[in-house]
């Protein structure tokens, strides 16, 4: 190396740097030196780099520096170079350079004396991880979020919103009934939303079928000489349980009638935290392309996007860097999605989140320009209105008096108020099975439920837990009763 650089000229403010490097690249090559090469053309890349746009000349130096990293196996000078020259690759090429990654981290580990078939098993399970349904969720494994795998065409059939199979005639189509479809939610079956209902829909959401709203838009655009209504910004609907934004959120993404491509955190079997993709009403899309289901609009949902993390830029060197090498292209996927959702004016892109978080400025960039939807809690009608909803749903629940429940669920979250509910009925229903007879949901056990999502010291809280004892003493008191008697 030091020979090299004593018989070699070096760059001077004078002279062109990015020529004199790829001079010295070619004397290196020459010489037999591949490696010094390859840093030569990496620094003539970085010379023929004018404000971050490199020249021809640039691009061509880099791209031989990729070949002498993959000529030498040098892994990590292959991984150094690709970092360097990835933005100015195709899709095809980044897909290829990223199999050759694979491959140099396979044959880096084989050296250390590990199996390779059982390597490529590896790295097929983290692009093909299973749920317990058998569906093909996205998948990644690493700190943060890094990268992600797409679910198979037979998964995306199978979601709510997909079209059914046609149905057969004869015997055989009675014995094989088709898998219920669930519709999906919208503004017409979700309750007790009222107020975020009207404030999505000042916005046009699912307004599309009503002739006045069509007649005002078709006045502005004469009036203002547009030929369409401006693209919606991206919406970013937060509350304060993350369960009511994510629901709210689903019935924005039904009223538009739209195929929809949703996004979720979640850990996956390996125990790593992963992005899971949902494609929902395009049963015919190919989930290896998802920038198609889209084209011609859509809906792309971000739950929890507080809980997001922005991809990992650091280079991985666990297991020789084969993680990095299997997931970075699902990162990159993922992120040219959302960028093409955002850029396309016939997408609606859709993030959730909890009140009491923040986004990371990331994304928060990612979704520039956005609208911020906040779903206070609910208000006295509309408890009213989700506690009728349970009692038609759960008949065991009607002989409670629903304005107590109103008054005594005041303060609590949509999400908190369901659950309350599902686990005073599970307990009666348990309770039956073990008494051989039907049993109702008491205000007893109801009233304990809800206690236990107020805040303590709450009025709420006071007076639930007033009735609860007080409904203790009256049981002590004819249980007394009936000793009494006997």
């Amino acid at each position: 190396m030091t020979e090299l650089n004593d018989s070699l000229p070096q760059p001077s403010p004078e002279n062109d740097s990015a020529q004199l490097f790829v001079k010295q690249a070619q004397e290196a090559r020459t010489q037999g030196n591949s490696q010094m090469a390859a840093h030569l053309y990496m620094a003539a890349f970085d010379a023929g780099s004018q404000e971050g746009q490199p020249t021809q000349s640039a691009l061509r130096s880099i791209r031989e520096a990729w070949n002498l990293a993959c000529t030498v196996k040098d892994r990590s000078l292959a991984e150094h170079v690709f970092q360097k020259m990835e933005p100015y690759l195709s899709p095809v090429e980044v897909g290829e350079c990223g199999k050759k990654l694979q491959d140099l981290a396979f044959s880096h580990l084989e050296q250390l004396g590990l199996d390779r078939e059982q390597l490529e098993d590896f790295a097929r399970a983290l692009e093909d991880d299973f749920e317990e349904n058998g569906i093909p969720e996205g998948v990644f494994g690493g700190p943060g979020f890094a990268g992600v795998a797409f679910p198979l065409p037979s998964a995306a059939a199978t979601q709510e919103g997909a079209e059914a199979p046609a149905e057969a005639d004869g015997p055989a189509a009675e014995a094989k009934p088709g898998p219920q479809v669930v519709p999906p939610l919208n503004f017409s079956s979700l309750v007790g939303y009222d107020d975020a209902v009207f404030a999505a829909r000042n916005f046009g959401i699912g307004r599309q079928d009503e002739p006045e709203f069509n007649e005002l838009l078709q006045l502005l655009n004469e009036r203002h000489g547009l030929e369409r209504p401006p693209a919606l910004d991206s919406l970013v609907i937060r509350a304060e349980a993350r369960e009511d934004a994510s629901r709210f959120a689903q019935a924005v993404a039904g009223e538009m009638g739209l195929p929809q491509i949703r996004m979720r955190l979640e850990e996956n079997m390996l125990g790593y935290t992963v992005l899971s993709l949902a494609i929902l009403g395009a049963p015919k899309a190919n989930p290896s392309k998802l920038g198609t289901v889209l084209e011609r609009g859509g809906v792309l949902v971000l739950e929890d996007l507080d809980l997001w993390e922005p991809p990992a830029v650091d280079s991985f060197e666990d297991l020789g860097g084969l993680i990095r090498a299997s997931v970075g292209k699902g990162a990159r996927e993922a992120m040219a999605l959302i960028r093409q959702a955002v850029e396309n004016p016939s997408v609606l892109v859709v993030a959730t989140s909890c009140l009491d978080s923040s986004v990371d400025a990331f994304f928060v960039d990612l979704l520039t320009p956005f609208t911020v939807l906040d779903i206070s809690l609910p208000t006295a009608a509309e408890r009213a209105d989700i506690w009728a909803e349970l009692a038609r749903e759960h008949p065991s629940l009607r002989s409670i008096d629903c304005g107590q429940l109103v008054r005594l669920s005041n303060g609590m979250p949509r999400y908190d108020m369901h659950m309350a509910a599902r686990e005073a009925i599970e307990e009666a229903y348990k309770m039956g099975m073990a008494q051989g007879e039907y049993v109702a949901v008491s205000a007893d056990n109801l009233f304990d439920k809800l206690a236990a999502y107020q805040p303590l010291g709450s009025k709420e809280y006071l007076e639930l837990e007033e009735n609860v004892i007080a409904r203790f003493r009256e049981g002590l008191a004819n249980l007394e009763d009936f000793l009494d008697e006997e």
